[in-house]
Order: structure tokens, then C-alpha cells, then sequence
């Protein structure tokens, strides 16, 4: 590992170009600790955060880090990273091969003869799960959950669930075995249900405070139907002790949280209200993963990645739009000028849904929906990838 030359204090003291570690992630961003990767773009003051292209194990992706995750180990124009500029959704060049020589490949590196100890499939169909998955610096994306179910025989048979989709695989005395059937099934497409879109909407927003650790925790959380009815807005407890409340943006005192419900209190009652819905918000990811809920993606609305909202840097790089520019500009409103609220600003990303609902809708099928899942595997089966 090169010798760590400082600890910047400030984004003035990092440069594009700069080789850097990753440092202090918690929970499910914890994977990307001491991960190695260069500044590829400019400070960006709007979220505060450096574009980041990062060498992974599995994947060459980019994702944007705060300051204080960072750990400058060289100087601009280090060859730790390679130079090629990879989307976030492409791996490494895994060449042509065909579907039966890549899992052949996977095998004999596993160097393992035993199916059902190197896990070929399951393997695949991880990584499948990695390359479709959004990569940030909070979330690392859905990961292939495995249900189990023994016979009188003692036969397994087991079903694999990865972003709402389920396949369900052959039995087997092998526990291991009885995985493989369920990964392959999956990966031919063979599903037993078919994620359909809802009819339902409702709008989703959180509000967060910093607690021991250094990560967010719920306080607050609003849901909003379709019709602008407030369906649920309470306080929460959030999980250890808070160290910020943050309030000039959140709004959150500590007077707010005395004999406010408990988490799971909440996170039982926000799953049934958006369960089977379609949930419109800004900045769904971080929402999502502060409530520690799975939604499916076609069923997501999130004004932070519709393509017609998004702006492009000065830099050259596509971003996200603040949901207050979004606000004053597509709706003629003014939002966020003090203390947020998260009626008001679940409400805002409701009016901007129904506006381009239309499209929106048509977009969020055909990157999300059952026909684009097949066509992702078709393509992952035979070069390994999924663009």
C-alpha cells in the first residue's frame, strides 16, 4: 500500500487526478473501505461530494465521495487507476465468450470441481446483481436474497428474490445444490412471477440526523398520497445517540423526539403504506436506505434520476438537480429556504411527477420492468455483461 502522504482537511487540498483511499463507511457501504481510486472531475459544491473513479474487485465504477472519506495517497497523475474513463454499469472486459464458456471460466478459477462448493451460479448471478445495481457511496444496490424449504424427504428446494423478481430452482439433498438450481433458473429468465406496475401512487420523503458513527438516522418521515392527502408524517427515535441534529436544514429539535414512536414503530408503518405503490421522491436511495426498505425499481419515481431533470455539470459530467432548483424551476414555487419539511418537499416531487407522468412512467418501464430484466440476462448470459 503507498505511504499516506496527508489527510486533507478541506476540498481545496485534493486535485483532479489525485490518487486516493476510501476510509470511514459504514453498514452496507463498509465493502468500500481501503478501496483505491482517482479524482476524475471537479469539487461539486451542490452535494458536496468528488467524483471518484474507483478500481473494485469486480467492477471499475464511479461514485461520488465526501471529503472525509477520502485519503490523498498520491499526486495527480498516479497510474493506480487505469486511464479509461468505464461506466458504472459495465465490469472489466470479460471478452465474447459464450454463455457455457463463461460459467466454464467462473468454475476453473474457483478451482473447485464441486458445483455446489464454488457456487458458479450463485456467483454469476451476484455479480449479475452488482453490474445492474446503482452505486453510490450510501447504498450498494439489491443483493439475490435465498429462501430454503426441506421436504418429508429431506429434499431442498430453494427460491432466489433480486429486484422483485423470484425464480425458483430443482430439488436437491444438497443444500448447495438446491442454491445453483434456484441462481440458474433466475439467470435463464425462468421467473414465477412478473412484477406488474402499480396504480397506486404515493410520495415519500425523509428527514435525518447524525448520530454515534457518523452516519444518518431517522427522524422524520412523511408520506403523501396521490391526491396531496398526508398519509403518515411523525417523528421517530432515531438509532443511537444523536450527535447532530442538524437543524437549520432538517428542522429536527430535540424537543420534537421526546416520546416519539420507536424505528420499528415507523419503518413497520411506512412499508404498508407504500407497499404495492408507486413512490415519488427525491433522492429515493438515501430515503430508502435510512428506513432500511427494499422497493421494487420499476416502482420507483425519483426526480434525482429522470434524464428530462437532470443538468449538466460544467464539467461535462450529467448530475442531479436540487430538488429546490427543481421546485423553482419546472413548478414556479419557491421551497427549502429555511428548515426543510418533509410534507412540503414530498409534495413538490408529487407536482413534478404529475407532470411528466406520462413519460416518466414509460421511462421507468423500460429500464426497470420485466421485458428490460430479460433482456439484461439474455445479454449478461452470453459477454458477461448487461450494456
Amino acid at each position: 500500500m503507498p505511504e499516506v502522504l496527508h489527510l486533507p482537511r478541506s476540498f481545496s487540498d485534493f486535485e483532479v487526478g489525485d490518487t486516493v483511499e476510501l476510509c470511514g463507511f459504514f453498514h452496507r457501504s463498509q465493502e468500500l473501505n481501503g478501496s483505491i481510486g482517482r479524482i476524475c472531475g471537479p469539487f461539486m459544491p451542490q452535494c458536496g461530494r468528488f467524483p471518484v473513479q474507483l478500481f473494485h474487485p469486480d467492477l471499475r465504477i464511479d461514485i461520488m465521495v465526501l471529503v472525509e472519506n477520502m485519503v490523498c495517497i498520491g499526486g495527480g497523475g498516479s497510474t493506480c487507476i487505469t486511464e479509461k474513463r468505464v461506466s458504472p454499469k459495465l465490469p472489466p472486459d470479460c471478452g465474447t465468450c459464450s454463455a457455457p464458456k463463461y460459467i466454464k471460466t467462473l468454475r476453473r478459477k474457483s478451482k473447485c470441481n464441486d458445483i455446489a462448493s464454488c457456487a458458479v451460479y450463485r456467483s454469476a448471478l451476484h455479480k449479475f446483481s452488482a453490474i445492474v445495481s446503482k452505486f453510490d457511496d450510501t447504498c450498494l444496490g439489491d443483493k439475490p436474497t435465498y429462501h430454503f424449504a426441506q421436504s418429508k424427504d429431506s429434499k431442498f428446494t430453494a427460491h432466489v428474490r433480486l429486484f422483485n423478481f423470484k425464480a425458483k430452482g430443482g430439488t436437491s439433498t444438497s443444500k448447495g445444490f438446491a442454491g445453483e438450481y434456484a441462481a440458474k433458473a433466475f439467470l435463464n429468465g425462468h421467473f414465477v412471477n412478473t412484477p406488474r406496475t402499480a396504480k397506486e401512487v404515493c410520495s415519500l420523503d425523509c428527514e435525518m440526523v447524525e448520530v454515534e458513527g457518523r452516519y444518518n438516522a431517522l427522524a422524520r418521515v412523511a408520506v403523501v398520497g396521490f391526491d396531496g392527502t398526508v398519509l403518515l408524517d411523525t417523528y421517530c427515535q432515531p438509532h443511537g445517540k444523536a450527535t447532530s441534529f442538524r437543524t437549520s436544514l432538517s428542522g429536527i429539535r430535540s424537543e420534537d423526539l421526546v416520546g416519539a414512536p420507536d424505528f420499528r414503530t415507523v419503518r413497520s408503518e411506512v412499508c404498508k403504506l407504500i407497499s404495492g405503490k408507486i413512490v415519488v421522491g427525491h433522492g429515493l436511495d438515501s430515503d430508502l436506505a435510512v428506513l432500511n426498505c427494499q422497493h421494487p425499481q420499476h416502482l420507483l419515481r425519483d426526480s434525482a434520476k429522470y434524464p428530462r431533470l437532470l443538468r449538466r455539470c460544467p464539467s461535462g459530467v450529467v448530475c442531479a438537480n436540487s430538488l429546490q432548483a427543481l421546485a423553482s424551476a419546472e413548478l414556479n414555487c419557491r421551497i427549502q429556504d429555511g428548515e426543510h419539511c418533509p410534507i412540503q418537499d414530498a409534495l413538490a416531487a408529487l407536482l413534478l411527477y404529475k407532470k411528466y407522468k406520462k413519460g416518466w412512467d414509460q421511462w421507468a418501464e423500460n429500464n426497470f420492468g420485466p421485458e428490460e430484466m430479460l433482456r439484461m440476462l439474455a445479454i449478461f448470459r452470453a459477454t458477461g455483461r448487461v450494456y
